[in-house]
């Protein structure tokens, strides 16, 4: 639901984790992202292990801006006490995994539209942005062209026989490579 509500108004959100995401797929899509990693969090279950390893590899790719959508507020009564909790939680998580700008929580009922495009009348306690506002806001910028911070966005992997070696294909988006 979020994330046709996101397409709905024409914003682009390249790297989306939600729960049953391929680790192929999540790095493709989180060396693509190059500004923005959007992580979906159950308010009910809090951080679950594919929520530690997907912001651990938007470290390693070096995506600056990571925002948490604390989905699901609404089971659990709109509660500001357990927002507080998750969001300690991913506090820790960003120095954790080494994210220098933290991870921006941001509560969300989805299903609802609870700030995720507008502002929210049940959580009068949160008052930074909405998910759109966050995402509109983040100034998108290019990777680094420092040669020693390659990044080769992963387009294809091809094994012509189970003897050959596997072969990458892929598009140099920053640094460079010599032969």
């Amino acid at each position: 639901a979020m994330e046709a509500m996101l397409t709905m108004v024409k914003l682009d959100v390249a790297a989306l984790e939600a729960a049953g995401s391929s680790i192929f797929g999540l790095l493709k899509r989180t060396a693509q992202a190059q500004s923005r990693e959007l992580l979906l969090v159950d308010a009910q279950a809090g951080l679950q292990r594919q929520t530690r390893r997907h912001a651990r590899i938007a470290s390693l790719v070096g995506v600056p801006h990571v925002v948490a959508a604390v989905n699901k507020i609404d089971l659990v009564g709109f509660s500001e006490e357990r927002f507080a909790q998750v969001r300690a939680d991913l506090d820790e998580l960003a120095l954790q995994v080494g994210i220098e700008g933290g991870i921006t929580a941001i509560p969300v009922a989805a299903k609802r539209g609870d700030n995720v495009v507008h502002r929210s009348e049940s959580t009068p306690w949160y008052t930074g942005p909405t998910l759109l506002e966050y995402l509109e806001g983040v100034e998108l910028v290019a990777p680094s062209p420092v040669s020693r911070e390659l990044r080769l966005p992963i387009q294809y992997v091809s094994r012509p026989t189970s003897t050959d070696r596997r072969r990458y294909t892929g598009r140099v988006s920053a640094g460079t490579l010599t032969v």
